[in-house]
């Protein structure tokens, strides 16, 4: 993978959610390995990826990247919804996924 650059990106701001094209752009080409440390909740940050070659390789390599822990900040979603005892696939590591 590549390395971790140092640009400020807000992903999810008003200004972006609408049309987040130029935001993805900018991601892939100045900071493909983005690392997100919310302000209010430091000890939630997590990595970014925007390359499609290091979505792939991060995607196969379920020992290093797992996702079983969850795909938000907010982890108590997935109990507001009904789906805590039964987390979507996107969230499960082999050989539940």
């Amino acid at each position: 993978m590549t390395s971790v650059m140092s640009h400020e990106f807000q992903l999810a701001t008003a200004e972006t959610w609408p049309n987040p094209w130029p935001m993805y752009r900018a991601l892939r080409d100045h900071d493909p390995v983005h690392h997100v440390v919310p302000p209010q909740r430091p000890e939630y940050d997590y990595y970014v990826l925007s390359r499609h070659a290091d979505v792939w390789s991060a995607a196969r390599d379920h020992q290093t990247f797992s996702s079983a822990q969850g795909l938000t900040v907010n982890y108590g979603e997935l109990e507001m919804i009904g789906l805590h005892d039964t987390p979507p696939m996107v969230m499960q590591d082999p050989p539940a996924h």
